[in-house]
């Protein structure tokens, strides 16, 4: 799994031929090169499911938050542009993978919504 993997996403092995991958990408997922054993969601994960106004920067979208910047930086000081994103809760995402399958790797980049979106499993589920 590969959260806000923006245009570099996380590709199984291919000798795996058991292993998929999942990027979740709301903005820039369609240009996310196109491999058999990855599925691209076009959606933001979050704490809870919504609509939401995500934060356009840099040229061509390439960084996007639905957190405020913190700070001003090279990357985000020009004019700030917005797209509205599904926002999926990472227990439901999680909760929807059958028990059977192991999640070998989880990857985020959800710009300061890691935490939140972790401890939003619970301790039972973090294993």
């Amino acid at each position: 799994m590969n959260i806000g993997s923006n245009l570099d996403a996380v590709i199984p092995d291919p000798k795996r031929q058991d292993t998929v991958a999942l990027a979740f990408e709301p903005i820039v997922g369609c240009h996310i090169e196109k491999h058999p054993f990855l599925h691209v969601i076009h959606a933001a994960v979050g704490i809870e499911s919504s609509l939401s106004v995500m934060g356009l920067y840099n040229n061509n979208a390439e960084s996007s938050s639905l957190n405020k910047p913190a700070y001003t930086d090279f990357w985000n000081n020009g004019k700030r542009r917005a797209a509205i994103v599904p926002v999926i809760p990472f227990k439901i995402l999680i909760d929807a993978i059958p028990n059977n399958v192991t999640i070998h790797y989880v990857k985020t980049d959800m710009q300061g919504f890691d935490y939140a979106a972790l401890k939003s499993l619970g301790k039972e589920r973090i294993r």
